[in-house]
């Protein structure tokens, strides 16, 4: 199974949560971080049943503080 993040392409054996994706590639899953697969907002709370297919594209972004 391959899935986009960030525009980059990651390759799994087999289907993963949005969670299990986040913690094999030690993305941060912490507040501040909202997730969009294929341009659709996951909420936080369904991270852990969200199950990717093949092909999502995932886009992961992180809120800054700044002004």
């Amino acid at each position: 199974m391959e899935i986009h993040i960030n525009q980059n392409t990651y390759s799994f054996d087999a289907s993963k949560t949005i969670d299990e994706v986040l913690e094999v590639l030690d993305l941060p899953r912490h507040k501040g971080v909202a997730i969009a697969v294929n341009n659709a907002v996951v909420p936080q709370h369904q991270w852990a049943s969200y199950d990717l297919k093949n092909a999502d594209k995932v886009l992961l972004i992180k809120a800054s503080a700044g002004g």
